[in-house]
């Protein structure tokens, strides 16, 4: 039997499988959770991600952080809080920090809540990636047809991002676009 580690990247379905591999007593998937030190996973383990749109993950990770850590924000939407950072404004600088505590990839200390750093800070040693649209396909290819239950689901507002927002997030999720277009090339 094959024994697989499941990387859990935050606002990326993680929550749902885990909830998943604990009910439905997948014993051959073991998960691994945001704080995750790649050196703790056994070598023989091959690693699973679930990689999300950037874009669509940013705009989840506003929502997130907007609905259980800054009620009480200026900004509705995830393009307000864009031209927040890009203004330097200091409500944008409290949005994006770690919102209780200091956190940590793979051991180093990250500027930001663990929602808006980039995906690819918790990609090592990918034997499979499954597209967050794919979820339930990119198991089956794996041998396992699971029910996904959609746990802590953003509740979303609709608001439409400009250019400016777009070439924004390009920068600054430079990496995770590169890896998200030659990934989505190879399907």
């Amino acid at each position: 039997m094959i024994n697989y580690a499941f990387i859990h990247i935050p606002k990326n379905c993680g929550h749902s499988v885990k909830k998943m591999l604990q009910t439905q007593e997948v014993s051959n998937i073991k998960y691994y959770g945001h704080g995750v030190l790649f050196s703790s996973i056994p070598k023989e383990y091959k690693q699973i991600i679930i990689i999300r749109e950037p874009v669509d993950r940013f705009s989840s990770s506003f929502f997130y952080i907007k609905k259980h850590n800054m009620k009480n924000s200026k900004f509705d939407d995830p393009s307000q809080l864009i031209d927040g950072i890009i203004n330097s404004d200091p409500e944008a600088a409290k949005f994006l920090k770690p919102q209780n505590n200091t956190h940590k990839v793979n051991g180093k200390s990250i500027a930001t809540d663990w929602v808006f750093h980039e995906q690819s800070g918790w990609i090592d040693n990918p034997y499979k990636i499954i597209f967050h649209d794919k979820i339930k396909d990119g198991f089956k290819d794996l041998g396992f047809d699971l029910k996904i239950p959609h746990i802590n689901k953003s509740e979303r507002i609709y608001f439409e991002y400009k250019k400016r927002h777009i070439d924004f997030l390009k920068q600054m999720y430079n990496k995770d676009f590169k890896f998200y277009e030659e990934q989505r090339g190879k399907i």
